[in-house]
């Protein structure tokens, strides 16, 4: 059963600049500071590439909220999405990302081992 969402959630968009255009990352967190919500914004929105991002974070949602097991998230992340390459290869941040699929799955992994050594202190 997927975890409800609540009215407000905490979040941080970094925007980041790839070579089909600004891509805006949001990660919204629950209550509990756990990684809970993806949106993915890429430049101006109406073209098939902005609704294949968009789909591509609401797909990432779901299963960060079906309450799938950290670890197993991480390595699908790992399996699936890290270094998927479109072509459009860029630079941002002194970090070659070959995607904006590969940039976004790399941010949702460092999102998701930070909770795990969160939890882990407690």
């Amino acid at each position: 059963m997927a975890k409800r969402r609540a009215k407000i959630l905490e979040g941080r968009t970094e925007r980041v600049q790839t070579n089909c255009g600004g891509l805006y990352v949001t990660l919204n967190r629950a209550k509990d500071d756990t990684l809970f919500e993806v949106r993915l914004q890429l430049g101006k929105s109406g073209n098939c590439q902005c609704v294949l991002i968009e789909q591509l974070a609401l797909a990432f949602s779901i299963m960060l909220q079906e309450e799938t097991d950290v670890k197993e998230i991480i390595s699908r992340m790992r399996k699936h999405f890290i270094g998927v390459s479109c072509g459009n290869s860029f630079n941002w941040d002194g970090q070659l990302y070959k995607s904006c699929i590969d940039l976004t799955a790399q941010r949702i992994v460092e999102s998701l081992e930070g909770q795990i050594k969160e939890e882990k202190k407690e």
